[in-house]
This record gives structure tokens, sequence and C-alpha cells, in this order.
């Protein structure tokens, strides 16, 4: 059975799906990366080539539910995947800072909520997530990305909400 998808996000050949089962598309590429089997909770978001229609993902994200926020996490790109891409969407990736950047871009922009955590600590991971906004809290490796205006006791209370949680 095909997961459903719905698209997100376009970048040249390149389209942003979100899917209810990302299994079928994208858990060889994080099973090489993470060591691990890709979540079956929602969401999951897949970077795929239209242009090689039937290829698997080459880039993947999830997002986890959490009260007023999203927890971030999963983020894997293929760079060998990368050298595929014709000249124009390979140019249109670099303007957009890498696969890396957009994705991370694009799949918080198709969030609600006030806020996507991100657990941090891979110095590459930061730097990328740092250009999309994500900004560090006091709490070691635990970034934000502040989706809306809220006062200061509101934010206070949603990161100390999500640092309670420990890594993720």
């Amino acid at each position: 059975m095909t997961s459903a998808r719905s698209l997100r996000a376009e970048l040249g050949s390149l389209a942003l799906v979100e899917v209810d089962d990302a299994a079928p598309l994208a858990g060889a590429l994080f099973a090489r990366s993470f060591k691990a089997v890709i979540p079956d909770f929602p969401r999951h978001f897949v970077i795929v080539d239209r242009a090689r229609a039937g290829q698997d993902a080459i880039g993947y994200v999830h997002h986890t539910p959490c009260g007023d926020a999203y927890l971030a996490g999963g983020l894997v790109v293929s760079a060998l995947e990368f050298r595929k891409l014709d000249a124009r969407t390979a140019q249109a990736v670099r303007g957009e800072g890498g696969l890396g950047e957009w994705i991370m871009r694009a799949s918080c922009a198709s969030l609600d909520g006030d806020a996507v955590f991100a657990y941090m600590g891979d110095a590459k991971s930061i730097r990328v997530n740092l250009r999309v906004g994500f900004a560090p809290t006091a709490h070691r490796y635990l970034h934000v990305l502040w989706k809306r205006e809220l006062t200061q006791e509101r934010r206070r209370a949603i990161v100390e909400q999500v640092a309670a949680l420990g890594a993720f």
C-alpha cells in the first residue's frame, strides 16, 4: 500500500512531500544514517526527485507534535543523490543553502504551533539550523525556532517543557 502524499514545497525537480508512512521512501536512507528503524508516528517529510520517478528519498526529517510545539529529528540527506540532480535543480538547491537547509526550512514552514525544537550536538547540523532560524536555548543541545510572537514567560514555559523531555 502506498502512503498518502501531500506536496509541501517544490524546488526545481524536487518535491518535499509529507507522507503518512515514510518507510517505503526513506526507510533505507534513515537506516544507513542512524542504524535504526525510521519512526512510525507522525509527521514525516521526504524529498523526492520527480525527474527520477520511483526513486527513494534523497532527504528526510521527522517532526513530532509536543503540546504547542514540534520536535524535529532524524534529519538526513543523501549527498550522493545531490550529484545526480539536473543542473537547474542543483543550482536552486545551492541557492537554498543545500538539501538539509531546504528540507528544514520548508518542513518547519508547514507546521503550525508556537515553536519547533531540535536537539543538536553535530556542528554541521547546528550551522545549517542556525541559518534556518533556530537559536540555542539555555539547555545544552536544545535549539528552538519560534513560529510566532510570544511573551517571554510563555517562551520560557515551552522551553522548560521540552527540556524536561531530555534528548529526543
